[in-house]
């Protein structure tokens, strides 16, 4: 697995065994998608497994990249991809807790949002909440097994889908009439 473009274009990345990384195929969908968007955001890359998406974003632009990601082997690998890459500490956060527990807590807000759940074993109800977290030009990037479709999420609209055989992806964006004026 390299990161396919950008600034550390080039660069091996690691994973653990108990992982399932993105496909250069679905790398290439999702920031074909939002690279409009990408330069000097702020990502979130929860269930970040290896790191490879959220450096990827870097590579190519983001500001900074929140991980969350639960699993000790899989931090230690996300740690090891970024200094592989030479990445200054500044430009990242690693948070070690499970992404229900960061969502019920966190009062940040991020441009873009990536989730990669387990894909047989997740529990879509994490993730109504997930609207607080975006701004009106906020992406929310969800990966997910066609065998266990996510319901609809309040607050979100889909933008964009793209199906593979095993994969789907979806993009959202706030829905405007959560910022209508009251």
């Amino acid at each position: 697995m390299r990161v396919s473009a950008g600034k550390f274009k080039g660069r091996n990345l690691h994973f653990p065994r108990n992982i399932r990384p993105s496909s250069q195929l679905h790398k290439k969908v999702i920031f074909d998608t939002i690279r409009p968007f990408l330069t000097n955001s702020t990502f979130l890359d929860l269930y970040a497994g290896s790191g490879q998406i959220g450096i990827e974003a870097l590579s190519q632009g983001a500001l900074r990249i929140t991980f969350v990601e639960k699993n000790k082997l899989s931090i230690k690998s996300v740690t090891s991809n970024l200094q592989n890459c030479s990445i200054e500490n500044k430009y990242y956060q690693i948070i070690h807790s499970n992404v229900s527990s960061f969502l019920s807590k966190t009062d940040e807000q991020f441009d873009i949002i990536f989730a990669d759940p387990p894909y047989l074993n997740v529990n879509w109800h994490d993730f109504e909440q997930i609207s607080k977290l975006m701004t009106l030009g906020s992406i929310f990037i969800l990966k997910y097994s066609p065998k266990n479709p996510p319901p609809d999420f309040p607050g979100l609209t889909v933008f964009k889908t793209k199906d593979f055989q095993d994969t789907n992806l979806k993009f959202y964006r706030v829905s405007s009439s959560n910022f209508c004026d009251l």
